[in-house]
């Protein structure tokens, strides 16, 4: 969010808290945009999943999704070979 002009030079956290919570929506809601794009082209592939490779989401949008009944798995791969893929399934 730019800096709108005039805005106080010495905010109180308060307003600080309100910007960081406009920006953390925005994020969320762009984030689910994308992730519903994918489950959506998945559905009407006849998938019940999608997997994510190498990615990982914000902990709102997990909560959201998890709320939505969705089940999300994480794999984390293993010494040798580390990931961090994340599959969400209905």
């Amino acid at each position: 969010m730019p800096r709108i002009e005039g805005e106080q030079k010495y905010f109180t956290a308060q307003e600080a808290r309100e910007v960081s919570n406009e920006v953390i929506s925005q994020m969320m809601n762009n984030e689910l945009n994308w992730v519903y794009e994918k489950i959506n082209n998945a559905r009407f592939n006849g998938d019940t999943s999608v997997t994510f490779c190498n990615k990982d989401f914000m902990k709102s949008t997990k909560e959201f999704l998890k709320n939505k009944g969705f089940e999300i798995s994480h794999f984390y791969g293993d010494q040798r070979d580390p990931a961090n893929d994340i599959t969400i399934s209905w």
